[in-house]
């Protein structure tokens, strides 16, 4: 009886270090600093933000000439936002050395155009609010330039 009563004594010992162990890697992966991102991932990211821009602009413009469905343009347009959150985590990420004016600036372009997409659930019925959006919109693709991530 006594042999049993050892072996879940040490059966517990045993899991409350594994489980200790684990908490303290997870702790330190957590509280590391990411690996910046390299230049091209930077431009990868300016690409698709500028991709993403003139998609939601297309878009605004067809729904203001009723061109497409609620239907179509809702479900396009949760897409677009899941992208943009996925590309945030991204800009997350420390930039590139030397680059970090233009990482700033893609955040705040990526900042600007998830606002905007904001109000496109707001107007779809509104013709005009979203043929200012989708003006909105192509701005911000402008603003963001090129994608060589200068």
């Amino acid at each position: 009886m006594k042999a049993d009563a050892a072996r879940k004594w040490a059966g517990r010992v045993v899991t409350g270090l594994a489980v200790a162990v684990a908490a303290i890697t997870l702790y330190q992966r957590a509280a590391e600093v990411p690996e910046p991102m390299e230049p091209d991932e930077l431009a990868r990211s300016a690409r698709k933000l500028a991709s993403d821009a003139l998609e939601a602009s297309v878009l605004a413009r067809a729904l203001a000439t009723g061109q497409l469905t609620t239907h179509f343009a809702v479900a396009q347009h949760e897409q677009l936002s899941q992208d943009l959150e996925d590309l945030r985590k991204k800009l997350d990420r420390p930039p590139p050395a030397g680059r970090e004016a233009r990482a700033q600036q893609l955040r705040e372009s990526l900042q600007r155009l998830t606002e905007v997409l904001f109000d496109v659930p707001l107007h779809m019925a509104d013709a005009q609010a979203m043929s200012r959006i989708s003006a909105e919109e192509q701005a911000i693709a402008a603003d963001v330039g090129p994608g060589d991530g200068t």
